[in-house]
């Protein structure tokens, strides 16, 4: 009875102070409460699964950091609610052989997998558009040689991509990190048509 009140009394003064506030362990050499049931970087009132949702999108909405793929790029992310987020990257295109910048509106597919201890998981998907300059792989203008239609290649120009975005997430509830591996397939408008896929490996740390 002592050790039971003892638990709930530290929990309530934990609950007061913010649900960051570790517990104390219990007398007689108990072990402490479990992560969960202290309740660490939850979205306060953001998920009726409380304590399965971490509180991105909630206590920390903008994160950046890199991702490895196509493109090499910075990478930014800034959720404007639990399930809402627009993310955003500049970096080096090898396929263009240019700089391209994007940005994407996606939604959070939030606790895909529940008990997963220190990480959520999720999913998003979303679309966006993309824009630079590089060297134009597709024809741009043709040329005619021994009666046959020779297709050359044009100078560096405006490149403007169509994007859909798709991918998953693995949200640290300990510390602001999180981990996604994203692909993109893309449709170019400009200045030919035509269809790619891009994507790879990202980190983002959130403040």
């Amino acid at each position: 009875m002592v050790k039971s009140f003892a638990f709930c009394a530290a929990f309530f003064l934990s609950s007061l102070n913010g649900a960051n506030a570790a517990l104390p362990p219990l007398a007689d050499g108990a072990p402490a409460p479990t992560y969960d049931d202290r309740g660490d970087w939850l979205a306060q009132g953001e998920s009726s699964r409380v304590g399965s949702t971490s509180r991105f999108g909630a206590g920390y909405v903008f994160g950046a950091g890199l991702l490895l793929g196509e493109p090499f790029a910075l990478s930014a992310k800034l959720w404007m609610g639990p399930s809402l987020a627009f993310a955003a990257g500049l970096g080096y295109s090898a396929w263009h052989q240019g700089v391209m910048v994007n940005i994407d509106a996606t939604y959070q597919f939030r606790n895909l997998i529940t008990g997963a201890g220190p990480f959520e998981i999720m999913a998003y998907a979303g679309g966006g558009l993309g824009v630079g300059s590089g060297y134009q792989r597709y024809p741009t203008w043709a040329i005619t040689w021994n009666g046959d239609t020779v297709l050359v290649d044009g100078p560096n120009r405006f490149v403007a991509t169509i994007r859909i975005v798709g991918g998953a997430a693995m949200l640290m509830r300990r510390y602001p990190i999180e981990l996604f591996l994203e692909v993109s397939p893309q449709l170019e408008i400009a200045p030919w048509t035509g269809g790619r896929i891009g994507g790879g490996l990202g980190v983002r740390y959130y403040f």
